[in-house]
């Protein structure tokens, strides 16, 4: 059940951070948008993928900080749900930007929550615990 909880809580952090940079940089750089809310303005897409990059790692390092084993695992599953969300609004709001805007931030989720997991783990070797994976016993 810690398990499911934690890839609850990174996917929830990924799918917000996915819905921040659609949300909010359209009233950052209001000028960069049309009435659709389409873009091919770089400043904009770049501080999107930032807010998604950011986002990813915190869901990624908030999974692996949660559950109690296989931490970039887990931190990749979450990401691979909030992928299949990105790639769910790139099908369907491919038009409003770039096409290379749409693969990058394909690449760039579950990269981030990989450095998210491998960041907890940095922190949990650094402090002298254990990182390695537990087995079930026989």
């Amino acid at each position: 059940m810690r398990n499911i909880t934690a890839l609850a809580l990174g996917l929830l952090f990924i799918g917000l951070g996915l819905y921040a940079a659609a949300a909010v940089t359209p009233f950052a750089y209001s000028a960069a948008f049309d009435p659709d809310g389409a873009t091919r303005n770089a400043v904009a897409l770049f501080v999107m993928l930032t807010i998604t990059a950011i986002t990813s790692a915190f869901g990624g390092w908030i999974t692996a900080r949660l559950v109690s084993d296989h931490r970039v695992g887990h931190a990749l599953m979450a990401a691979t749900l909030g992928l299949v969300a990105a790639v769910l609004m790139g099908a369907v709001r491919w038009g409003a930007a770039p096409s290379w805007y749409w693969v990058t931030s394909w690449l760039v989720i579950p990269a981030a929550a990989a450095v998210g997991a491998a960041a907890w783990e940095r922190t949990l070797r650094r402090n002298g615990r254990d990182v390695a994976r537990r087995v079930a016993a026989n």
